[in-house]
């Protein structure tokens, strides 16, 4: 964890000295402008993912309507991961790309979007032939849906580039039903629960650790609330939380977190016997709301709390999904 905030600290501090350096704009929690003097727009649009210690597979859902909004327009949208999410984006329309790949080739001119603090690993591995626009979310003006807020700003900057491209963000947007391989032994629990009975569970989260740390409390006693009322708990995430957040520590039914991997989530959430998601603001939650189940949400700290509720859950203005509580 000390690592991560130390790699976050030197990460923003480069960020600062190219801005500075190459002279980028940076207002309202955008971080734009031309890499080089000479950058000249291709129509292509790349979405900068490879480092997901900075770029969080909850960020990058938050391009997802993005992209779907571009795939019946001239502009071609390349994810360069790698990410694990590479099949969801397949799905509505982008082409995916390894920065692993020896053989990566970006054409000159291309607008890179990720968070501001992938600026220097973006002139590194791409060059500086290219536009930036980098997103610090938490900073975006705007009483919209951080989705939402991408999309305008990436039109605007489409704009100022001379590209009469228009295109309309969906208000809500429903995944098409995921095809992939379960674990054997997710596909027996799931098949012999009763439907509406399973609740996903997770208390982890990487970011607002200390804070995020004292939050855990709330979500416990949630877990205990439902498993009174006769839900089953499931505990869904990563494999390497398993031996710092033991499920023995928890009222959780089964550990799946070595089971189901980030793309299987989803067709887990698409099972009649899944009910609801509990967990912080993080990934797992921002995929309930695109698969239409309810979630109870813990803010991983109280002062970000109200703008959870206004920007992020659900992701989408008219998500068809419902938001039981967001606890602070």
């Amino acid at each position: 964890m000390i690592a991560y905030y130390l790699k976050k600290i030197r990460t923003i501090c480069h960020t600062k000295w190219l801005q500075y350096r190459l002279r980028l704009s940076h207002s309202d929690g955008i971080l734009e402008g031309p890499l080089s003097k000479n950058a000249s727009f291709n129509h292509h649009i790349v979405l900068a993912f490879w480092d997901g210690s900075l770029v969080h597979l909850g960020d990058q859902l938050f391009y997802l309507g993005l992209i779907a909004a571009l795939q019946n327009t001239p502009i071609q949208v390349t994810v360069i991961g790698p990410t694990r999410l590479s099949p969801l984006f397949e799905l509505f329309g982008a082409n995916t790309l390894s920065i692993k790949d020896p053989h990566i080739a970006i054409p000159d001119g291309a607008l890179v979007l990720s968070k501001f603090d992938m600026l220097p690993q973006v002139l590194s591995q791409l060059g500086s032939s290219h536009f930036f626009m980098g997103m610090n979310y938490w900073k975006m003006k705007g009483n919209k849906r951080v989705c939402a807020l991408i999309a305008d700003a990436t039109l605007t900057r489409l704009k100022a580039l001379g590209v009469n491209t228009a295109f309309q963000l969906p208000t809500h947007l429903l995944l098409p039903s995921i095809k992939c391989k379960l674990h054997e032994d997710v596909i027996k629990m799931l098949d012999a629960a009763q439907p509406n009975s399973l609740v996903l569970y997770n208390d982890v989260v990487a970011s607002n650790y200390i804070e995020a740390r004292k939050q855990t409390g709330l979500i416990k006693e949630w877990a205990d609330e439902l498993t009174d009322r006769g839900f089953r708990l499931l505990y869904i995430g990563a494999p390497n939380e398993m031996k710092s957040h033991p499920a023995e520590n928890t009222v959780v039914e089964a550990d799946w977190r070595d089971k189901v991997p980030p793309l299987e989530l989803f067709a887990v959430l698409q099972h009649s016997a899944v009910v609801v998601v509990l967990s912080f603001d993080t990934f797992i939650a921002h995929a309930a709301t695109l698969t239409g189940k309810a979630a109870y949400v813990v803010s991983r700290t109280v002062k970000k709390a109200k703008k959870n509720e206004e920007r992020l859950m659900p992701m989408f203005e008219r998500q068809a999904t419902q938001i039981l509580e967001i606890r602070k």
